[in-house]
């Protein structure tokens, strides 16, 4: 669904947009609106420093970061292929 609408935005604007923000801040010419990547990237951040972490949580939340930016969602599947299962594999309890 996500890359219908990137898509039909190229079509109709011929903009080369990745996500919805983008979209609007090209259409309203709005360099004020921050991009998907750095919401993500900075909600991630402000909850690993709000918090106790160990460095195996730390490399686990910048491993779901990561996937949740290429694939702009994540899902219970995720959490069995790599990256992210290999925070599961042979770590223990380190990561709970």
């Amino acid at each position: 669904m996500i890359w219908r609408a990137k898509k039909n935005i190229r079509k109709a604007y011929r903009l080369q947009v990745d996500s919805f923000l983008e979209f609007l801040r090209e259409l309203l010419e709005i360099e004020g609106i921050p991009n998907y990547q750095e919401i993500v990237k900075r909600q991630f951040a402000d909850y690993i420093e709000s918090q106790l972490f160990n460095a195996a949580q730390i490399g686990f939340l910048r491993a779901v970061q990561s996937v949740f930016l290429q694939k702009g969602h994540l899902g219970r599947a995720d959490f069995y292929d790599p990256p992210l299962h290999e925070f599961w594999r042979g770590c223990g309890r380190e990561i709970v």
